[in-house]
């Protein structure tokens, strides 16, 4: 897995997702001693299932586990030039409609679309970064180009 960029907030959530998965990968096995107690293991439909559910939270724990050794917390509050980027909320206005939309440009974890989210890696996330307010930009999309005109541009974390 190659190195990552994301916000301060977006790896505490992922290491509390990396905690809770370690919790629920030990009451997993936990159960599984339970079950086992319970007899004849050929024909336990509550041990089988605790061992199913034991695989899938070693697997996501070793996924999360990977993801947190391969990401990089990135803190530009100290360096902040007006560009667009990780951690930064901008208002973009659509040269064509006259529309204006707001985005926070987010690290290459989870994010929420619809509360205005959008990761750095996406082609419009990767588009914008950069751009400072008062700057037009062509934005190269699957669907077309899309042109915008930056307003304004602020630290959000």
């Amino acid at each position: 897995m190659s190195e990552s960029f994301v916000s301060r907030s977006q790896y505490d959530q992922l290491v509390a997702d990396l905690r809770l998965a370690e919790s629920q990968l030990e009451r997993a096995r936990l159960s599984i001693g339970e079950a086992a107690e319970k007899g004849d293991l050929s024909e336990n439909a509550e041990y089988d299932a605790a061992r199913e559910a034991e695989q899938f939270f070693l697997a996501r724990v070793a996924q999360l586990r990977e993801r947190v050794n391969n990401v990089r917390i990135l803190d530009r509050k100290i360096d902040f030039s007006g560009e667009i980027g990780i951690g930064t909320r901008c208002v973009i206005k659509d040269i064509k409609t006259g529309e204006e939309e707001t985005y926070t440009i987010v690290g290459d974890g989870s994010f929420d679309f619809s509360r205005g989210e959008l990761p750095y890696t996406s082609p419009f996330g990767s588009g914008l970064c950069g751009r400072k307010a008062g700057d037009e930009v062509v934005i190269q999309v699957p669907a077309g180009k899309l042109h915008y005109k930056v307003l304004s541009v602020e630290m959000v974390e």
